[in-house]
């Protein structure tokens, strides 16, 4: 009887130990496949990670372009600019603007500072990208005019003949335009190439100069762009699932 008695003990042990196993194997099942699923979306977010963009500016500082004709200096109509963005980060952007040297003056104008742009996606498709947007941004400018370049050899600058004089400009700007291109995976990420277009405008400071005497001439920096850039992003998986899948 005591033997019949752990028989059964021993059965129903091993009975209810097996279904837990089931329950957890089921379990364990089922939350793969939710988070494959989950994972697998279109809903999936995208985490920035870095990206790279060109532009080139058509008719910017116009004003300031007529003044230095005026003067014998030839600022290039044309600008370009480069900016790079970290994560969350505001791009860092860098404007230049050169010259050509005429009757020996030269002319050249240089920017840096912080952009940040809100974007909406058009259409919801992860490999098309139609997205206007709006961009806010500051930067700090420097004007830069040089007489008496005779020579290409550093000694005329060594000598005292070649004069420079810079004036700076602190500036606002805002611009309006629209992304368009195409998105893809590869290597584990997302890289998506766009062509993008647009208006910038800022609201127009006076030049100054050692920082705090101004001028009465301002920079506007109003004109039409265009550019291209190259973004990529992770899948942000894990924090889709864990919302998504509970």
């Amino acid at each position: 009887m005591r033997i019949l008695t752990t028989f059964f003990l021993t059965l129903l042990s091993v009975v209810l130990w097996s279904q837990d196993v089931v329950v957890t194997m089921s379990n364990d099942s089922m939350m793969t496949k939710n988070m494959t699923a989950c994972c697998d979306s279109t809903n999936v977010k995208q985490k920035p990670w870095v990206s790279v963009e060109y532009r080139v500016y058509l008719d910017p500082a116009k004003t300031t372009r007529n003044e230095l004709s005026a003067a014998g200096f030839s600022l290039d109509q044309q600008a370009s600019e480069i900016a790079v963005k970290f994560g969350q980060f505001p791009k860092i952007f860098l404007y230049q603007q050169l010259g050509t040297l005429t009757n020996s003056n030269y002319t050249s104008l240089y920017g840096f500072g912080l952009k940040e742009k809100y974007q909406r996606d058009l259409i919801k498709h992860p490999a098309i990208v139609l997205a206007p947007y709006i961009e806010l941004g500051a930067g700090y400018y420097q004007l830069t005019t040089v007489r008496n370049v005779n020579g290409n050899s550093t000694s005329s600058s060594f000598s005292g003949n070649i004069q420079e004089n810079k004036i700076s400009n602190f500036s606002f700007t805002g611009d309006l335009g629209v992304n368009i291109g195409y998105s893809f995976k590869m290597l584990g990420s997302n890289v998506s190439l766009t062509a993008n277009g647009g208006y910038q405008t800022n609201l127009p400071s006076t030049w100054k100069t050692g920082h705090s005497l101004a001028f009465r001439e301002k920079l506007d920096l109003s004109s039409l762009y265009f550019g291209g850039r190259i973004g990529i992003t992770l899948d942000d998986c894990c924090c889709c699932c864990t919302a998504a899948c509970k």
